[in-house]
């Protein structure tokens, strides 16, 4: 029987591969504000961390105004997204569900904000989480650790029976900054050298979404 009753998501690239749907807003976003991306600029690889600090990698040299133009360029167009892009990973949903028929408790810690977080839940018909903490959940952006402390805190968990899940060494970093277990979701949007470290540090290193339910 596992050790584990409550489980932390990481969103994007460990519970829905969000890149189609992101970059495409992406692309729109930064156009509309007059900084168009070069296609070798659009990858997977860019997703994980809060927009601005996206938006700061690709465009560092651009005035601080045009770069909130396609802060608020993309918020208009990724907010009311229809494309229908984003998919759960194979296995998610049934994996969700198993979690849930167990009676453990599963929570969400995303760097998204909440309109499209609540958009994608309904899209994805996965509204079911004990709690979902996004970047401005609280009266201050939240960090990914402090949204575990929130979790963890607010709803009694213990932290040896709590496991943090997600695609990239930041999401590690923040499960390990509040004691909790750690597992590397090895499908997602991690860079070949994050990955490669998140091998050493996490606790468990998982290669599907079924692999959840054996730890």
């Amino acid at each position: 029987m596992s050790v584990y009753k409550n489980y932390i998501f990481d969103f994007d690239g460990t519970l829905a591969h969000t890149a189609p749907e992101v970059l495409e807003c992406f692309k729109k976003a930064f156009a509309k504000a007059g900084c168009p991306l070069e296609a070798s600029e659009v990858k997977d690889t860019l997703l994980g961390p809060p927009l601005e600090t996206i938006i700061q990698q690709l465009r560092p040299s651009v005035p601080d105004e045009m770069k909130q133009n396609v802060v608020r360029a993309f918020r208009e167009i990724y907010d009311c997204s229809t494309t229908g892009l984003t998919k759960l990973y194979p296995g998610m949903m049934k994996t969700l569900e198993e979690l849930r028929g167990r009676g453990a408790k599963i929570f969400i810690a995303t760097n998204k904000p909440l309109i499209p977080v609540n958009r994608l839940l309904k899209e994805l018909n996965i509204d079911f989480f004990n709690g979902v903490y996004t970047v401005n959940s609280g009266a201050v952006r939240m960090s990914k650790a402090e949204m575990i402390a929130a979790a963890i805190s607010g709803h009694n968990l213990q932290k040896e029976e709590t496991l943090m899940i997600g695609d990239t060494m930041s999401d590690i970093n923040a499960g390990l900054a509040n004691g909790i277990d750690t597992a590397a979701a090895m499908w997602g949007y991690a860079t070949a050298e994050g990955a490669a470290e998140m091998r050493k540090k996490a606790v468990h290193v998982i290669e599907s979404a079924g692999e959840i339910l054996c730890l």
